[in-house]
């Protein structure tokens, strides 16, 4: 089988387009095609994007590979930073009409029922797939429920008594978090406000 590369990045896939041969895409942030659709997750971040689609009988496999950093504020100091992106993901897109009355479908009951490393599948309406849209989905689930001003996992945030957040004060002075602690944990919190 042999690939064809493509200089031009559709942001709206037509499947049927698509053949056993794999069709292949990049990005990036100079070209600037997904700009607007990952604006919201990555602000000014470069970003690189590689994708792959061919036909597997009746069905399509799409992989891609998504680099970029995602700016966040630290979840300990308030602190910002940005957290790096490398993933690589492999779905499966099946196009499938509406269900009509009486149809019926099986599916897993429970996530762990899954297999880990084992492609998602994805059941689409139409054979038209937006791109950006799918990018915009796979980047957001790689923001950490809880962030940290590091990836290694012994990061400890320098100066924790430093209040970094612009939207929060603490008492009429803006004194230390832990002199306030010490005389209260709940005195602290009545001091605590957001700032207009």
């Amino acid at each position: 089988m042999t690939s064809k590369k493509s200089n031009f990045f559709p942001l709206k896939l037509n499947l049927n387009e698509v053949t056993t041969d794999p069709l292949e895409y990049s990005s990036n942030s100079q070209s600037g095609e997904l700009k607007a659709a990952l604006q919201d997750l990555i602000g000014s971040e470069p970003y690189e994007v590689h994708l792959s689609c061919e036909k597997v009988g009746n069905a399509y496999l799409l992989k891609g590979d998504i680099q970029t950093g995602l700016p966040l504020e630290c979840s300990d100091c308030g602190a910002p930073f940005v957290h790096p992106v490398k993933h690589h993901f492999e779905d499966i897109l099946v196009v499938n009409e509406a269900y009509k009355r009486g149809d019926h479908a099986s599916k897993n009951n429970h996530a762990h029922e899954w297999e880990e490393g084992q492609p998602e599948c994805t059941y689409l309406e139409s054979p038209f797939l937006d791109l950006g849209e799918l990018l915009h989905e796979e980047l957001a689930l790689q923001e950490p429920i809880r962030p940290e001003g590091s990836t290694d996992p012994k990061h400890t945030c320098e100066d924790l008594s430093q209040i970094k957040r612009k939207w929060l004060s603490l008492g009429k002075d803006g004194g230390s978090f832990d002199e306030q602690i010490r005389k209260s944990p709940f005195e602290a919190l009545k001091d605590i406000k957001l700032k207009s």
